[in-house]
């Protein structure tokens, strides 16, 4: 895959989970999804209601693309998140992608930071 398909995409996915249009999100019928404490989740219609209900955290966080590595229809973003209150975290989102649709989202970040913002179940 080109990459400036791919850079477009992860533009797409990220306006998607910012505005709350993850409708506008191109994912594969058999898409899937797994993160710490989230998952799997498996198909289009399942991975897009997970990612309608992660859209509406996005709304709490000041998002940074920090950096970005794309090797063909793998990509990694390393991202920041910055709360109201100044704290910070760091999350790592890997793509897969086929067709020009995500085929697979695996978000890797520390699930404990978010255990203790209320925004998580226990281990």
């Amino acid at each position: 895959m080109e990459r400036h398909t791919v850079e477009a995409l992860l533009d797409t996915y990220y306006k998607g989970l910012s505005n709350q249009s993850v409708a506008e999100i191109p994912l594969t019928a058999d898409v899937s999804f797994v993160g710490p404490r989230m998952g799997p989740f498996e198909g289009e219609e399942a991975v897009r209601a997970m990612l309608a209900q992660v859209s509406q955290l996005f709304t709490a966080f000041t998002i940074t693309r920090e950096s970005q590595v794309i090797d063909g229809d793998t990509a990694v973003l390393f991202l920041d998140f910055a709360l109201p209150d100044g704290r910070h975290f760091s999350l790592a989102d890997v793509f897969t992608l086929r067709d020009d649709a995500f085929a697979s989202i695996q978000p890797y970040f520390d699930p404990g930071l978010l255990q203790d913002l209320g925004m998580a179940g226990p281990a």
